[in-house]
């Protein structure tokens, strides 16, 4: 019920013009923003391949108590045209584990929330025709115990969305 709010939140926000965002202007139906490709990892296992769309990310990995794993993200912002849309894409993040009592993310990018999102963030840059790898850094709680095998199949989840491309 969180994370279907906090979607919401985010799906209200796309359309909240930032004031530190002046010159927004539609970002039309030709540049590429997507995430390309991630990656997790748990401990010394992994890094894992995690499943993606143009703007989600869900990662597969197994959790132990004590131990820290991260999640790497590649963005990128592909424009058809050289000199448009010159100043890249601004993005942010939602980062959520379906193991969230145990789960604490430890450092996440300026521009991503473990919750509903802050409506004046200015975003990431992610240039145009280049790629950005955004990092997602998190530890397993000591009070996490598992399975009997001592890990437990949990999911990282990562949501982007853009805050506003420029000219």
């Amino acid at each position: 019920m969180v994370v279907a709010l906090a979607l919401v939140g985010f799906l209200a926000y796309t359309t909240y013009q930032n004031t530190q965002c002046d010159s927004l202007v539609g970002c039309g139906p030709y540049p590429t923003l997507s995430i390309q490709d991630a990656k997790a990892q748990v401990g010394s296992s992994g890094p894992t391949v995690c499943q993606t769309t143009q703007f989600t990310a869900v990662c597969q990995v197994y959790i132990v108590g004590y131990q820290s794993g991260k999640v790497m993200l590649n963005v990128t912002f592909k424009v058809p045209q050289a000199g448009t849309y010159a100043g890249g894409a601004l993005v942010a993040f939602l980062v959520y584990s379906s193991a969230a009592r145990y789960v604490n993310f430890t450092s996440i990018p300026d521009c991503a929330f473990t919750s509903g999102p802050s409506l004046d963030t200015r975003g990431c840059n992610v240039p145009s025709n280049g790629s950005v790898e955004f990092r997602f850094n998190f530890t397993v709680s000591s009070n996490y115990t598992g399975s009997s095998r001592g890990s437990w199949p949990d999911s990282v989840t990562v949501y982007m969305w853009q805050t506003c491309c420029f000219p």
